[in-house]
């Protein structure tokens, strides 16, 4: 079969004689290609905003590749990935910050802590380092919480 391209407009043909009782076959290859040396890449770009991804959009991220592989792909091909990562980000942030106000300012919460921690005003002003690593220790809870329920889900 004798199939004619025209460079111009980007349409193959088929003559009629060819194909026996069916008409003109007419197809539209309108690919965009780039030319890198001597090899031509097809133009797949997506429109992706660029969105600050922080350490638990990272993380998200490592989980999805590695256990989520469809979704992961999915996300990817279809650009929302960076969209969903900043949000899953964005979330454990504000989490975090709930949960640690929740515990240190809490009154009952804090009363618990401070008698099972030890995490007390005079502590802080006698021993700084101790009370930084019983704070540490409380963010660390939270943290652990926030993975849990929104990371690794």
């Amino acid at each position: 079969m004798a199939v004619a391209y025209h460079k111009t407009c980007g349409i193959a043909t088929a003559n009629q004689s060819d194909i026996p009782n069916k008409p003109e076959v007419v197809r539209l290859f309108l690919p965009i290609y780039l030319r890198n040396g001597d090899y031509l890449f097809p133009s797949l770009l997506l429109e992706v905003e660029e969105q600050p991804i922080g350490k638990y959009g990272l993380l998200r991220k490592s989980y999805l590749k590695e256990h989520k592989r469809g979704w992961y792909s999915s996300l990817l091909l279809t650009g929302k990935l960076d969209k969903h990562l900043a949000e899953i980000d964005h979330s454990c942030n504000e989490r975090i910050e709930l949960i640690m106000n929740q515990l240190v300012m809490n009154q009952l919460v804090m009363n618990q802590l401070a008698q099972r921690e030890s995490v007390t005003e005079a502590l802080k002003a006698t021993d700084q380092m101790t009370w930084v690593a019983r704070m540490n220790s409380i963010r660390a809870s939270a943290e652990e919480i926030v993975l849990s329920e929104l990371v690794y889900r």
